[in-house]
């Protein structure tokens, strides 16, 4: 789809959904402090997301799109993300939205809009790679790329290329590797964790006798 269709899907399809959140500004005044504040600002994120997606900035529109959805809990500004995300080539964050998108409005959605979407994720299938991570022993926190994704064993949505994949579980030694990941494909990786040598206490017991060392 041409960047012209999203910006009006963006800006004409999604501006009502967000406006339902709250009374528009236009026809009540909020005070400040008041229980609609919360509503007030959604709506102003959201104004300057589109503004901004017009404009070509795409990483100042995502945040204004997700400060907008994490003061409203607006599932339609999920599909906002999703097409930031897209435009920004951050593909396994794109699909991760999109199918949040559709997990909460699926029903809702109309016959082009569901269309539209489902062609848009079989497009990124061939963007983004599956990763999945095990360890022995299992229960460790996996991190990508800095990010925390799951504890072992994981599947993870990945983008395209070398992966930092780190595991870590208390009592073990941490553990970091890569892995190449390749469109539409599946990459296992399984992890064998070293388990943290263990310490020695030394107490020093004095006596009128002699100094005695015990280590435990």
């Amino acid at each position: 789809m041409s960047l012209p269709i999203l910006r009006r899907s963006l800006c004409c399809v999604l501006l009502l959904p967000l406006l339902a959140v709250g009374t528009p500004v236009s026809a009540h005044v909020l005070e400040p402090g008041s229980s609609d504040a919360p509503a007030d600002r959604a709506r102003s994120h959201f104004s300057r997301g589109v503004a901004l997606f017009e404009d070509g900035d795409f990483e100042s529109a995502l945040f204004e799109f997700d400060s907008a959805y994490k003061l409203s809990s607006n599932a339609h500004l999920l599909y906002n993300i999703a097409v930031s995300q897209y435009e920004l080539h951050r593909y396994a964050a794109s699909a991760l939205a999109y199918r949040r998108y559709l997990a909460e409005l699926e029903r809702e959605l109309s016959p082009d809009r569901l269309a539209q979407v489902n062609e848009r994720l079989r497009t990124l299938e061939l963007r983004v790679g599956t990763l999945i991570v095990d360890s022995t022993p299992s229960g460790a926190v996996v991190s990508i790329g800095g990010e925390v994704a799951g504890v072992t064993p994981v599947e993870v949505t990945v983008d395209l290329g070398e992966t930092v994949i780190t595991v870590a579980k208390e009592g073990f030694e941490s553990s970091e590797t890569t892995a190449r990941v390749a469109g539409g494909e599946r990459t296992s990786v399984r992890v064998e964790l070293e388990a943290q040598p263990a310490t020695e206490t030394c107490l020093l017991y004095t006596s009128d006798a002699a100094d005695d060392l015990l280590c435990v």
